[in-house]
């Protein structure tokens, strides 16, 4: 999803995004020999992407249809690298903080979220009332957010 997002960012659109991603996809299979464990991943599917975006763009620019003029590509590509690496901190937060959470309130978040189950589900199998059941789910969502916020903010001083 991330790689979709960077590309579509990058045509201005989600038009002909998906046909890039599944060739970035290709080119990074076929050259898998290639990387080097260790380093880092993510960059070089961002510069392959970045490439296969840019002779999209010379084709398009061929064709005269508008294109963002390489500059503007290349501020556009910093900000989605930016938003990438805050949601990796935020994930990264995010887990940290799930760690301190007692292990019945994981099991419960992970029902509700990782299972995507309703909420008559989880209260008929927790054997809890809805309203009671929403009222823990909501305090564990509240707490996990002032844990993740407090992470971060630590983690910029």
């Amino acid at each position: 999803p991330g790689l979709r997002e960077y590309v579509a960012g990058l045509l201005g659109g989600a038009d002909g995004a998906e046909d890039l991603v599944q060739e970035t996809n290709l080119f990074l299979w076929n050259k898998r020999a290639d990387f080097v464990p260790g380093t880092n991943f993510r960059a070089w599917a961002l510069r392959v992407a970045w490439f296969k975006v840019m002779a999209e763009r010379r084709d398009r620019a061929r064709e005269g249809r508008v294109v963002f003029s390489e500059p503007m590509l290349e501020m556009l590509a910093a900000r989605a690298e930016e938003r990438m690496a805050e949601s990796d901190h935020r994930l990264n937060a995010l887990r940290l903080c799930l760690g301190k959470t007692r292990p019945q309130d994981r099991r419960l978040l992970e029902w509700k979220y990782g299972r995507s189950a309703s909420l008559t589900e989880l209260a008929a199998s927790a054997g809890q009332a809805p309203g009671a059941l929403h009222k823990t789910i909501s305090r564990l969502r509240m707490a996990l957010r002032h844990c993740v916020e407090k992470h971060l903010k630590e983690e910029r001083s």
